[in-house]
């Protein structure tokens, strides 16, 4: 039975892993995340300010890793808009 849990446990984990990654490459699929969270009117001082707040200026291993790490720790997805972890935001209306 400790076998069966085992294994059940790291195909879960191997899992885990595989989704995190469809979904972190299907974020680059729709075309660059810049382009669809900010306003098409913003100058190239706002876009910079964005790259960095949303940490793309990072290679792409290190933002995998950051959103692997605040997946682990409840804060993926971050509400853009209002600068908070999403399971933070839903609480208050809980």
């Amino acid at each position: 039975m400790l076998v069966y849990i085992t294994r059940r446990s790291m195909q879960s984990i191997v899992v885990l892993l595989v989704m995190s990654l469809l979904v972190f490459v299907g974020v680059y699929a729709v075309g660059n995340p810049v382009d669809i969270l900010i306003n098409p009117q913003a100058d190239q001082i706002d876009r910079e300010r964005a790259i960095v707040a949303l940490g793309l200026d990072k290679s792409l291993p290190q933002q995998y890793v950051s959103f692997l790490w605040g997946a682990l720790h409840g804060a993926v997805p971050r509400l853009v808009v209002v600068g908070l972890p999403s399971a933070k935001v839903t609480s208050m209306f809980a």
